[in-house]
């Protein structure tokens, strides 16, 4: 409220992000940035020996973000693109909030409550209705965020919190379920499961379930102490880091696997232009798999539709044994030419 009580900042607005991070803690660092730009705007005109005003929060953890520096960040965080920008924010301030723990949901206690208590019941209140109306108006960021982590994206979806889980498995599970369901060859999966061995099942099952022993897993399955990978500590070790960590031990064994599995296609009699397109794939991702797709170039419409919908599944997919349907029907004429018995699913 300003001095003469003409001028006043309202609660409320749209906080960016996708819909499942929304909350009623995003809603409210999304108003401490918002209070701290402007005091950046008004910086000049602040009294630098006292704090102007107050600060006051119920959760303590939040309230001690407030000043939080540089160093005290840790990617775990939530909501860690809003909290950087605000520390950032703060940095940049000749000024100190003064900051107050108060009471959360005092509505109950029996006597009047201060005019910060008041506030903050108010306040968890509009936070909530903030957070719910997202569905409304579905921002997903704000442009020209150069703050703190800075905007990151994935496939147009702002990351927001716990940045190493978080695009790990927007890696993981960019994948369109619609797509899923209309071409994927859910045949050659069940095909390959029923003839394997009872070990090699239960290694697929872990493998596509995302059971498979790693860091991850093993720490919640209270059988480590630590996440970290053994080989190169890096923590919160999962699947995907299992598959492209690199040493001169690593890339000399995918390298070999990566020979086992052309051999293999060529013993199975792959359609020429199929293998050499999986091949250069998984090869490309397996070396950057935040890299751009190589440039494949085919010779006819279906080629070109099998290609871009193995793509779209994604090579992870793949290695689940995602196998586009279009690239099956590829095969299946090429086992006609050739005057195959067997099938292409097989």
């Amino acid at each position: 409220m300003g001095a003469h009580k003409t001028q006043w900042i309202k609660e409320g607005g749209i906080i960016p992000g996708p819909k499942e991070v929304q909350s009623a803690y995003r809603s409210e660092v999304g108003g401490l940035v918002g209070i701290a730009v402007c005091l950046t705007s008004l910086s000049s005109h602040l009294n630098h020996t006292e704090p102007p005003f107050t600060t006051a929060c119920d959760g303590l953890s939040a309230l001690r973000k407030v000043h939080a520096t540089k160093e005290m960040v840790k990617p775990s965080w939530k909501h860690v693109d809003l909290l950087t920008g605000l520390i950032d924010l703060w940095e940049n301030l000749p000024i100190k909030a003064r900051l107050e723990h108060v009471l959360g949901h005092q509505d109950g206690v029996g006597r009047p409550l201060t005019i910060l208590e008041r506030i903050n019941v108010r306040m968890d209140s509009t936070a909530k209705t903030i957070a719910c109306t997202y569905p409304k108006f579905k921002t997903k960021q704000l442009a020209g965020i150069t703050l703190g982590y800075g905007t990151v994206t994935i496939v147009g979806t702002l990351i927001c919190s716990k940045l190493q889980k978080s695009l790990y498995d927007a890696i993981r599970h960019q994948i369109d379920r619609g797509l899923l369901d209309k071409q994927v060859n859910w045949y050659c999966l069940g095909k390959a499961r029923k003839e394997a061995s009872f070990p090699v099942k239960k290694f697929i099952s872990k493998w596509v379930s995302g059971e498979t022993a790693t860091g991850v897993v093993m720490k919640r399955r209270q059988q480590r102490i630590e996440d970290n990978c053994p080989r190169c500590k890096e923590p919160h070790e999962h699947l995907l880091h299992v598959l492209v960590w690199k040493d001169n031990n690593t890339s000399e064994f995918r390298k070999g696997l990566m020979e086992e599995f052309q051999i293999w296609l060529q013993k199975e009699k792959t359609e020429p232009n199929l293998e050499w397109f999986l091949t250069l794939g998984l090869q490309s991702w397996i070396d950057d798999p935040m890299g751009r797709e190589p440039e494949y170039v085919v010779h006819s419409q279906k080629r070109e539709s099998a290609v871009t919908t193995q793509v779209n599944l994604g090579w992870y997919a793949f290695l689940c044994g995602f196998v586009a349907k279009p690239l099956i029907d590829i095969q299946h004429e090429h086992c006609l030419e050739l005057q195959l018995k067997k099938k292409a699913e097989r």
